[in-house]
């Protein structure tokens, strides 16, 4: 889902609206430090990313579709890279 700016990316995200962005402004990251639920991430130096599901709500509270995302997250990485 493409969010069209920064504030809707913070709403969408407090709100539990989304489980995972990608890319937060350094002043919302200040915001967002220290709420309920959201845990904050930085990229590796290698620009790989970290990916981090909210077990606690749908549709990431069912193990079996945590695991369909690493396994396909994984079979991504493994294609994309050679």
């Amino acid at each position: 889902m493409e969010i069209p700016d920064q504030q809707s990316v913070v709403n969408a995200l407090t709100a539990s609206e989304v489980q995972v962005v990608t890319n937060i402004g350094a002043d919302d990251m200040d915001m967002m430090r220290g709420r309920h639920g959201i845990k904050l991430r930085t990229r590796l130096a290698n620009n790989s990313l970290s990916l981090r599901m909210n077990w606690l709500r749908p549709p990431f509270n069912n193990l079996k579709v945590r695991q369909a995302v690493l396994h396909a997250a994984s079979r991504h990485q493994s294609t994309s890279c050679g």
